[in-house]
């Protein structure tokens, strides 16, 4: 009932957005060029709430490993940004300069699709390789040991399993051990993220075919941006979800360093599995769609 409200609410966006756009052609006014920018906006908001979008890989990628809430919005804003510039390198370069018809140009939207769900595939395939090989982040410790100096000038080895009651000089600073698995963390995210994102928002694809026919296509293009936002919107609190989810369930339980190890791995591969599955499957539907199959 919610999916089929939600693509209710897109089709009367949608109606209202081809009526602004025969006002905008019409008349001298920049209000209905604005107008369909903020209904974009909303139709954006709305459309991802729908299916795709990339919503369950993204939940599986933050329900399966440690992430801050920087890192949900960063991931739910890189997706809606690339599928943004996606559709509109994809419709201008097709329809200016190779000058190609609207069937064309879905033609080639199904095919990038088809492309991204095959990274997505490789993607957690390179996931699963990482946690079994001890390499991914989710398989990180958290306690680390330490080389401290004394005022003796020597150096001491502590372990973070017990308190220190004496004072210490950091040669270092504290986030220097955690760098490397920071590191890998933000690239895979960044990866993840242009990943899903590749495949082109067919909401901005349909706003941005309807102003280029229409003469309007720079207005198009602020409209796919403002969709982006709004996509980004929910794509994001769906991240930020799945963050709070994963972190509640961590306070709630209190388990042995080995323990949540071992949980941490068996939930980092069950994960990137999962992705590696929802890939596999839109792949193969994608390719069905195009005759391939």
């Amino acid at each position: 009932d919610v999916v089929g409200q939600v693509i209710i609410i897109q089709t009367k966006l949608n109606r209202e957005i081809t009526a602004t756009l025969r006002d905008a052609k019409n008349g001298d006014s920049f209000w209905p060029g604005l107008m369909i920018i903020g209904l974009s906006f909303l139709y954006g908001v709305f459309h991802a709430a729908g299916p795709g979008h990339g919503k369950m890989v993204t939940t599986t990628y933050f329900l399966s490993r440690d992430a801050g809430w920087k890192q949900g919005v960063a991931m739910g804003s890189l997706i809606a940004g690339v599928q943004a510039i996606t559709a509109i390198v994809l419709v201008g370069s097709l329809t200016l300069f190779l000058n190609l018809g609207p069937a064309a140009i879905t033609q080639n939207g199904l095919v990038l699709e088809a492309v991204s769900y095959a990274l997505i595939v490789g993607l957690g395939l390179v996931m699963c390789l990482r946690i079994i090989q001890g390499r991914d982040d989710c398989c990180d410790h958290h306690s680390h040991d330490h080389t401290h100096h004394h005022d003796d000038g020597r150096d001491h080895h502590h372990s973070h399993a017990h308190d220190h009651t004496d004072t210490h000089h950091h040669d270092a600073a504290p986030t220097a051990h955690s760098t490397p698995s920071t590191a890998r963390n933000r690239w895979q995210m960044i990866a993840s993220g242009i990943v899903v994102g590749l495949r082109p928002c067919t909401g901005s694809i349909l706003v941005l075919l309807f102003t280029l026919a229409n003469g309007l296509f720079l207005i198009g293009v602020a409209a796919a941006f403002a969709m982006a936002i709004g996509v980004a919107l929910t794509i994001s609190l769906i991240g930020l979800a799945a963050i709070g989810i994963r972190t509640g369930t961590q306070h709630l339980f209190s388990v042995s360093e080995t323990t949540s190890g071992i949980l941490r791995r068996t939930i980092g591969l069950t994960g990137a599995g999962l992705i590696t599955l929802f890939g596999a499957m839109l792949l193969m539907a994608s390719a069905r769609q195009l005759g391939w199959l």
